[in-house]
């Protein structure tokens, strides 16, 4: 996960982060796009976990959340969606995504 790139965040999810733009007839540049930033931060997210992953001694991340669950399990906490989500964003940094939604800063319709 420390050598994700924004090669596999392509092939991982579909995110194009580069256009091309024409600059002359069958002469093409490639530059950022619209979605650079969003593929720009899971790769951040995915290299910062891979690299919590290695500093907890843990192989991989799906052996990290079998020993999230065992924890969950010792501890008689249930087995939820949430439990664990929360385990996660303790854990990784990444996952510690939040943000704060107020209807009054929309703009009104025109």
């Amino acid at each position: 996960m420390r050598a994700f790139t924004p090669y596999h965040v392509h092939n991982a999810f579909g995110i194009e982060a580069k256009v091309e733009e024409q600059l002359q007839p069958g002469i093409t540049i490639s530059k950022p796009g619209p979605l650079a930033p969003l593929a720009a931060a899971i790769q951040s997210a995915v290299v910062q976990t891979g690299q919590e992953l290695e500093g907890s001694g843990v192989k991989s991340f799906g052996a990290f959340v079998l020993r999230l669950l065992d924890g969950l399990k010792q501890a008689g906490q249930p087995f939820t969606a949430a439990s664990l989500v929360e385990q996660l964003a303790e854990h990784f940094t990444g996952f510690q995504d939040e943000a704060l939604y107020s209807a009054a800063a929309e703009s009104p319709p025109a």
